[in-house]
């Protein structure tokens, strides 16, 4: 990474030595995958370019902004507000230059489960995609009802809960293992408009013991 690259905070660009947040959309050569993201008082948010260098035209419709917590065990906890055109979880085990890129887990209206994602590096065509774990959840799902997603890494064992309710464990695989970078990530459905700005979800980061 680029130490004097920046990212979108808020409605504005900040050079990365004012905040550790970055988005996934100023990875090199991945502009035109990731569309903008960043953090606003604990909301994770998108934009819409603000400047010729990201593209106009971008074809993804997926965005991540991601955090170093410094620590290799951490909790991340996202609430994701139930709203089907708009998906949005925690990442873990980031690791920007592999092909599997980070874990995440989705409520997937469309399969009716609950999976859990090496969501790969580019959002698409989706090379990198595979599902290490899927269940069932309760439907239908209720439009707009939220969901809590806690992702727990601990030695290099991730541990998925839902609403407090554990579903997954998954070693982490070889070239995710030890990453301290975490995050969020966010789908959108593919009809709506990709530059609009809006709140996605709560979330929250705590270190744990090492």
């Amino acid at each position: 990474m680029n130490p004097t690259s920046d990212i979108i905070v808020g409605t504005e660009r900040t050079n990365l030595a004012l905040t550790k947040f970055r988005s996934a959309h100023r990875l090199p050569g991945q502009e035109n995958w990731w569309f903008p993201m960043g953090v606003v008082d604990e909301y994770v948010v998108g934009f819409k370019p603000l400047t010729p260098e990201c593209l106009e035209d971008w074809t993804g419709s997926r965005g991540l902004t991601y955090i170093d917590t410094l620590s290799k065990n951490y909790s991340i906890e996202g609430t994701w507000d139930g709203n089907h055109e708009v998906a949005v979880f925690p990442v873990a085990c980031v690791n920007v230059n592999a092909p599997e890129f980070c874990y995440t887990m989705y409520v997937e209206h469309h399969l009716q489960a609950l999976v859990l994602w090496e969501l790969g590096r580019d959002a698409l065509p989706y090379p990198g995609q595979i599902a290490p774990a899927q269940d069932p959840i309760p439907y239908p799902h209720t439009d707009g009802t939220p969901v809590t997603v806690r992702l727990d890494l601990i030695d290099n064992v991730l541990y998925c809960y839902t609403d407090n309710v554990l579903k997954f464990t998954q070693v982490v695989t070889s070239n995710l293992q030890d990453s301290t970078i975490a995050g969020v990530t966010s789908d959108r459905n593919r009809t709506s408009d990709h530059n609009t700005g809006f709140p996605l979800s709560t979330f929250s980061i705590t270190p744990l013991p090492d």
